[in-house]
């Protein structure tokens, strides 16, 4: 269990990104302004969803503050935005600290699959098997890629392949077992997310 500091002052999608990630095991803290964040913070929370449209105070302010804590210097943030352009600027540039980069609304397999992927990489944790003989930079990019620009239905997949082994929580609709690591590559070069993986 992972605790995720969700700042958001958008009561809806923040309470629907908790719930989601509650589901996958995780505590969801939501913080709707800046000093509930500062609050939150105190919890060293092993990720951060960073709303860039908050109403009360500039983003980049309050990811800047939040670094200036020796605890949280290193934590992963995700950025979440409603504006595409936003989010596609960001990704080409050198994503302005953030770890990954979300367009929202955000499907709960890509958010399942964003938190699995900031805290098992902040936490050098272990990679799925299917994927340790990939170098790591490209792992990075291939997640990155599906989970930034893929489609829904190939981010539940992923999820799903990960949580194999463990409490199924997010099943097929036919019962079907979830794809494989190197259908999901396949997948991922068919439709040209990333190159070289």
């Amino acid at each position: 269990m992972a605790v995720i500091l969700i700042i958001d002052d958008e009561g809806t999608v923040a309470g629907r990104m908790a719930r989601t990630l509650e589901r996958g095991g995780h505590l969801a803290v939501v913080a709707p302004d800046v000093r509930s964040a500062i609050r939150g913070a105190a919890l060293k929370p092993e990720a951060i969803l960073l709303d860039l449209g908050l109403s009360n105070t500039p983003a980049d302010a309050l990811l800047r503050s939040l670094r200036q804590r020796p605890e949280l210097l290193h934590t992963p943030v995700l950025a979440t935005t409603e504006r595409m352009d936003e989010a596609v600027s960001l990704r080409r540039a050198s994503r302005s600290g953030f770890s990954l980069v979300l367009h929202k609304p955000v499907s709960d397999a890509s958010l399942c699959l964003a938190i699995w992927a900031a805290v098992s990489g902040a936490n050098g944790g272990t990679w799925p098997e299917g994927l340790e003989g990939i170098p790591e930079d490209d792992r990075h990019a291939f997640l990155r890629s599906l989970i930034e620009e893929g489609p829904e239905w190939l981010a539940l997949e992923a999820y799903r392949r990960i949580r194999l082994g463990k409490v199924s929580l997010i099943a097929s609709p036919n019962g079907a077992e979830p794809l494989g690591w190197s259908e999901i590559l396949g997948w991922v070069r068919l439709l040209g997310l990333v190159e070289g993986v």
